[in-house]
């Protein structure tokens, strides 16, 4: 009993061993994949690809790149799944967690989902670049139709008959202004009073100086 006690507990020993190993490549190689994603390609694209087959309970797992935590992540999707009426699955909750956020089992089952996923990305990217390479031809269309934009010098010129329209009207009410203020019919008694005698003060006010 106590050998094979022995041979049990070297060969756990040699079996985590290997485990960690293959679980240590398997994140350098996530990490890897992510800066790829992230800082290369800069994709901003969600993508989910499934992990096995939905479990009798209605569990499902997807390995996905999606947004999660304010950025990009390989993350894995936690679907919890009814069938609907029409047969199909209705996912009726979600949750998603950073791959490496995982438990070690769930990691290295949704790892071997990776190269799939690249590829899905790849085809998605392909649609993304075809619907854009047709808004960018269609944009072309319109401005081809509606023909060049006009010259910057008619609009300097209709912004400088705008600047001289604005020019006068304020020497016109500076003078309608002035009118006023001179001596027109808005002209106080005190004003009158005073320009009669000269500009200067009032006789009370000799008499007080």
């Amino acid at each position: 009993m106590s050998e094979q006690l022995d041979r049990s507990v070297a060969h756990l020993r040699d079996l985590s061993s290997h485990l960690n190993q293959v679980t240590d490549q398997a994140t350098a190689a996530v990490r890897r994949v992510e800066t790829f994603l992230n800082q290369e390609c800069r994709l901003g694209i969600a993508v989910y690809v499934p992990v096995g087959t939905p479990a009798p309970d209605g569990t499902a797992y997807q390995l996905g790149y999606d947004r999660c935590g304010g950025r990009f992540r390989i993350i894995v999707r936690t679907l919890r799944l009814d069938v609907g009426e029409d047969g199909q699955a209705v996912v009726l909750d979600s949750d998603e967690t950073p791959w490496s956020d995982c438990a070690r089992a769930a990691k290295l089952d949704a790892f071997q989902q990776l190269p799939a996923l690249l590829d899905a990305l790849r085809g998605q990217l392909t649609e993304v670049i075809g619907r854009a390479d047709a808004a960018v031809a269609a944009a072309q269309r319109i401005t081809d139709v509606l023909g060049a934009a006009p010259e910057t010098e008619a609009c300097d010129a209709d912004c400088d008959e705008e600047r001289r329209g604005r020019h006068e009207h304020g020497q016109h009410h500076g003078r309608h202004h002035g009118h006023h203020h001179g001596r027109g019919c808005d002209e106080g008694p005190c004003e009158r009073e005073r320009r009669n005698h000269g500009g200067g003060r009032f006789p009370d006010d000799r008499r007080r100086g």
